[in-house]
């Protein structure tokens, strides 16, 4: 499909697909198929998506909201917002299940969505990057704990968060009624996405963050080089604030 495409017109086409094999990477991107909406298989796609990284297909993601039964409220909003981190992101669901685009919750569903996919939108320039250095010399932008932090025996197991290469560190709310987020962070030193304040620590340690319903977490590790759009507003804070880490 990929070449007769590009032989047809002379570009680059976008193929997706659900069936893959080893090398399918290089033509396509992948989605993990028909799953369901419930608050399990929001957690189970980001094992998902950190194993098709594995696997040589950087380019993937889950059905948004889920694809059989019927998302309620609040899991799609935490799955639009977990979803704008994969790096294929789709809302996408089965014939004559219940719409569940962000403007069938309401206005409320649809601002955070929103908000959490303009993070993603101000930050492909960093994402157009990685896939740049994923073809040309191989890798994985979506990436388990445990791959950039391997002598950390905490995040062997750890698969409630993950990172984009090894700059954004993703823990997103994945249970009912939650409005906090344990999460985990090896001995570095950390950037709040939202506040641009520094986590600073010396020892590993387990944090519970407490969020409105419109936030999750989002931290940037510290030496990290991230490109954001021009119009980004939180650019110019990230370049006062990371300029003295070095």
């Amino acid at each position: 499909m990929y070449t007769a495409v590009r032989n047809a017109t002379g570009k680059r086409g976008f193929v997706m697909s659900r069936s893959t094999y080893p090398s399918a990477g290089r033509y396509t991107t992948h989605w993990l198929g028909d799953n369901d909406s419930f608050w399990r298989n929001l957690h189970d796609s980001i094992i998902g998506i950190i194993e098709f990284n594995w696997f040589g297909m950087p380019f993937v993601g889950a059905d948004m909201c889920g694809f059989f039964a019927e998302a309620t409220e609040e899991l799609c909003q935490r799955w639009m917002q977990l979803g704008s981190f994969y790096t294929l992101s789709r809302n996408h669901n089965g014939l004559n299940m219940k719409d569940q685009d962000p403007g069938i919750f309401g206005p409320h569903v649809s601002h955070v969505s929103k908000s959490a996919l303009e993070i993603k939108y101000s930050l492909l320039p960093f994402l157009y990057t990685q896939f740049y250095r994923v073809n040309t010399q191989g890798g994985t932008i979506i990436r388990a704990m445990w791959h950039v932090f391997p002598k950390d025996k905490r995040t062997w197991s750890l698969d409630t968060q993950f990172m984009w290469a090894n700059a954004l560190l993703v823990a997103p709310v994945l249970e009912q009624g939650h409005m906090h987020k344990d999460a985990y962070l090896p001995k570095s030193r950390w950037f709040d996405y939202y506040t641009v304040s520094c986590l600073d620590f010396i020892v590993v340690k387990i944090i519970c963050l407490h969020f409105q319903i419109e936030m999750y977490c989002i931290l940037a590790l510290a030496r990290s080089v991230l490109f954001f759009s021009v119009t980004h507003s939180l650019t110019l804070a990230f370049e006062i604030r990371f300029k003295n880490i070095w």
